[in-house]
C-alpha cells in the first residue's frame, strides 16, 4: 500500500481489467424478475428477445436491445447475435423460423433453446428447463419419420431456404426462373419444384 506525501496510506488501484467480469452470470439482472413463463410460451421470439432471455435480461428493457460494445452484456449479446442471425438463415434453422415484415426473423423458444443448448451456450435454468420438459412428453409417433419422399423434400426445402438469400442477392427473380433454379439446384421435377417454391414464398416476404 502507498504512502501519500502526507504520511496517510493510499488504497491501491483496482486493476482495470480485472473490472470487466465477462461471466454470464454477472451479465443477468441482478434484482429483475423476468416472466420466463411469458416469454417461453411465445409462439415465436425475435433473435433480440431470444438472445436476452438466454443472458438473463428482461427483453422489456429496451435499452438492452442497444447493447454497448465494451460492456460484458454488450460483448456477449453481440457474439451471441451474430451467431444466432447467422444460424436462422441457414439450413439448420431456415425451416424453423419465421420472417416478420415488421420484427424480422422469428424462432420458436424451444427450437432456440434446443440449438443454444447445443451450442454449448450458458443458459438460464428456465430455458434449459422447457426443453427438459418437452422431452419428457411423450407424442404419437410421426408416421413421416420414415417416409422417404418426406424426408427429401424437407432436406430439399432446409437447403433451398439456405441458399435462397444469397442466390437472390439483389435480383428480382421471376417465379420462373426461381422454379428453373431449384430444377437446376436440387434435380427436381416439375412438381417438386411448385412445391418447394411454394414453401420459399411462406418463409421469405421478398418473394416473386
Amino acid at each position: 500500500m502507498a504512502i501519500s506525501k502526507h504520511g496517510s496510506k493510499e488504497a491501491p488501484k483496482k486493476n482495470a481489467s480485472a473490472a470487466s467480469d465477462t461471466s454470464v452470470t454477472k451479465v443477468a439482472d441482478a434484482k429483475g424478475v423476468i416472466d420466463f413463463q411469458y416469454w417461453l410460451g411465445m409462439p415465436y421470439l425475435t433473435l433480440q428477445e431470444a438472445i436476452s432471455l438466454s443472458l438473463g435480461v428482461d427483453p422489456k428493457k429496451k435499452q438492452r436491445l442497444h447493447p454497448k460494445p465494451g460492456t460484458p452484456f454488450g460483448n456477449h449479446y453481440i457474439k451471441r447475435h451474430e451467431m444466432l442471425s447467422r444460424a436462422a438463415n441457414s439450413a439448420e434453422l431456415a425451416l424453423e423460423c419465421h420472417d416478420n415484415v415488421n420484427l424480422g426473423v422469428m424462432i420458436p423458444p424451444a427450437v432456440f433453446a434446443n440449438w443454444a443448448i447445443g451450442e454449448g451456450w450458458d443458459l438460464p435454468k428456465e430455458v434449459t428447463a422447457l426443453i427438459k420438459k418437452r422431452r419428457k412428453k411423450k407424442g404419437p409417433v410421426d408416421a413421416l419419420a420414415t417416409n422417404a419422399t418426406w424426408t427429401h423434400l424437407e432436406s430439399v426445402a432446409r437447403k433451398a431456404i439456405g441458399a435462397y438469400p444469397e442466390w437472390r442477392d439483389s435480383q428480382k427473380p421471376t417465379i420462373q426462373e426461381v422454379v428453373d433454379w431449384l430444377a437446376e439446384s436440387y434435380k427436381l421435377n416439375t412438381r417438386e419444384c411448385q412445391l418447394i417454391k411454394d414453401v420459399l414464398a411462406d418463409h421469405f416476404t421478398e418473394f416473386p
